[in-house]
């Protein structure tokens, strides 16, 4: 498993996922043809039989997702390529290092400059003179491919600086004067902005009598399997700066003026670190390993189930930090800087060594089954019997989003990531609305307007929306519920007054007047046996609640009168002395308060008794500036 420590990557990788996605081919594309032999004069390429003459012509009139297909033949130019397009050469798919480059390649006799996202380069020849073969040169591009090339010659055979995430595999690339492979760059400014860290898959390539043979500014990546060799001057087989990388059966060999591996700081990158160097063959090197004493630190660098032998040193560590180079095999049984084996120098952690020869088929401590993913857990070495234990795979959460609208899902290199599901999936927000509720943006939003109040009844289809009535009674069968139904047992509210606190603690104020209506026939209670709530309520939501209890209240030849311990807090109910029998005059008093709440239409109060009396409120002619004062009457 591969641990990801630093955030500021968490957008390559999505993007990254996003590129390769682009790759696939779409039959809504036109393909392009273009030999050498063909005429670029009023051709959009399009026809297999009339082909464009040029590569340029063909980039110049592709949309993305198209494939551009090369006709054996030389091309003396250096096409750029500006869309996200493949490039197919006629020996697409066939590996570089075997194939007979001898004939039928198409040839390209400049540099490919890659220009644009989600660009392949496959099966072709690139002979470019005092320049690079392939160059990502000025902007941050991502899923770039290159495959099956045959680069001989040049300043550099692939050289992906700008690119964001690469992939690099099955080429050979021979007699560059600089790197035969490098990715990432900083432009040797002190600015870290225009840094550039690539996620790469470097693979299966084989690079011959190259100054460098893989070198470059690697995050999140895979250095495997690639052949590294023969230069006799002063040089690398592999270099750079590498965080969270994984470098594992690769060749490094025939440096013999030079390094196998050189681990050095650059001034305006960070140090390796958390780079794993295992199962790699170093031989026939100067130094097989070479630290450099500006490598200050070495956090999570690790050297493990190498052969280390037929070096000049095998392992020279300048920097003052200790190298873990723990079960490397030195050339010899007894261990390193012995006769017949590889020496080293500096601080240098190797034993115990390995007694024989590495094949990398059992392990000796966890970091040798370490593959480098994130989503399968951390694998670890039974030292007992020498095999790899598998990890636990991740279990990703939607670290607080609605998981309804969301899916959460582990993806290589990143781990765990949050997806948003497409507008218009069905979400249920738990209001019985015969309406699906839908996700939008990843929240699922309820459809009829939502449930305000609470009853698990949708807005829209609640015949009393603004008071929680879950029963929805409805005894006229006017279509609005008896809760909040002045024609059915409600509050007649002549009266709504609430003032916050805008001048201090305790300066905020609520009043209200109102008529309602008992009907004892109906079993209707109100009296001072049991608790009574008010609630008071805005257009915005804001709601206050107080209950008296029985304690608090006093009942006298009809009249009920409550007030707190304090006196700020008050209500009363008087029997209404003409008029429908069982009418009371309703006065709230709430003094002293300090919410400081802005308030918006309208004013309602609902008034419930606890042996079931529920009577609801509202007045809409209010006046207010959307502040602390709200007025309805």
């Amino acid at each position: 498993m591969n641990f990801l420590t630093r955030s500021r990557l968490s957008h390559l990788a999505a993007a990254t996922a996003v590129a390769v996605v682009a790759l696939s081919p779409s039959t809504a594309h036109a393909d392009r043809w273009v030999d050498p032999g063909g005429v670029d004069a009023a051709n959009d390429c399009t026809v297999q039989l009339s082909p464009c003459a040029t590569i340029q012509n063909a980039l110049d009139q592709a949309t993305g997702g198209e494939s551009i297909f090369l006709a054996a033949g030389a091309y003396a130019e250096s096409p750029s390529v500006t869309t996200g397009v493949r490039i197919l050469g006629p020996k697409a798919g066939q590996d570089a290092r075997s194939r007979d480059t001898l004939i039928g390649e198409a040839t390209i006799g400049g540099t490919v400059l890659v220009r644009a996202s989600s660009v392949s380069v496959d099966g072709v020849a690139i002979a470019a003179v005092a320049a690079p073969a392939v160059h990502a040169d000025n902007a941050s591009v991502l899923g770039i491919t290159v495959e099956n090339v045959f680069v001989d010659g040049g300043t550099a055979g692939v050289l992906l600086e700008r690119a964001l995430s690469a992939t690099v595999r099955r080429n050979l690339i021979q007699n560059t004067t600089g790197s035969g492979i490098e990715v990432g760059s900083d432009l040797a400014t002190a600015d870290p902005a225009d840094d550039v860290e690539t996620i790469a898959t470097v693979e299966s390539n084989e690079v011959v009598n190259c100054q460098t043979g893989i070198a470059g500014y690697f995050d999140l990546s895979f250095i495997r399997f690639n052949v590294v060799r023969d230069y006799l001057g002063t040089g690398s087989a592999l270099a750079g700066q590498l965080i969270d990388t994984v470098v594992e059966g690769n060749t490094l060999s025939g440096y013999a003026a030079g390094d196998g591996i050189l681990v050095a700081a650059d001034p305006e990158r960070d140090l390796t670190e958390d780079a794993i160097y295992k199962c790699n063959e170093i031989t026939g090197n100067a130094f097989g390993v070479r630290i450099l004493t500006d490598q200050t630190v070495l956090d999570g660098v690790v050297f493990s189930s190498n052969n280390i032998a037929g070096n000049t040193v095998g392992f020279g560590n300048q920097s003052v930090a200790t190298a873990d180079a723990i079960y490397n095999w030195w050339g010899c049984a007894t261990g390193p800087s012995t006769p017949g084996c590889d020496g080293e120098f500096g601080a240098v952690n190797a034993t115990p060594f390995l007694l024989a020869v590495s094949t990398c088929s059992g392990c000796f401590q966890d970091v040798d089954c370490a593959d480098g993913l994130v989503c399968n857990g951390d694998e670890t070495c039974d030292v007992g019997t020498n095999v790899c234990q598998s990890g636990t795979p991740i279990a990703c959460d939607t670290q607080g989003l609605d998981p309804q609208c969301n899916v959460a899902t582990c993806e290589e290199p990143t781990g765990c990531m949050v997806t948003e599901l497409v507008d218009g999936t069905v979400c249920d927000d738990g209001a019985a609305c015969s309406l699906p509720d839908l996700c939008q943006t990843g929240v699922c939003e309820p459809a009829g307007n939502g449930d305000l109040d609470a009853d698990l009844i949708c807005q829209d289809e609640d015949n009393c929306p603004g008071i929680s009535n879950p029963g929805q009674e409805d005894t006229d069968m006017d279509g609005e519920g008896e809760i909040c139904d002045p024609d059915e047992l409600g509050i007649q509210v002549s009266r709504i007054a609430l003032k916050s606190a805008i001048k201090g603690p305790g300066s905020g104020q609520y009043v209200v007047k109102a008529r309602m209506v008992v009907d004892p026939a109906s079993g209707d209670v109100l009296d001072a046996s049991d608790d009574i709530t008010i609630t008071l309520r805005d257009g915005s939501g804001y709601s206050f609640t107080r209950v008296f209890t029985p304690a608090e209240c006093v009942e006298k030849k009809g009249k009920i009168k409550c007030r707190s311990a304090d006196k700020k807090q008050k209500v009363a109910f008087k029997p209404q002395k003409k008029g429908l029998p069982g009418t009371y005059k309703l006065k709230v008093g709430f003094k002293k308060l300090s919410d400081t709440t802005l308030f918006l239409p309208s004013g309602s109060i609902t008034i419930t008794h606890g042996n079931g009396l529920v009577r609801f409120g509202e007045n809409t002619n209010c006046s207010t500036t959307g502040g602390p004062i709200l007025v309805c009457e």
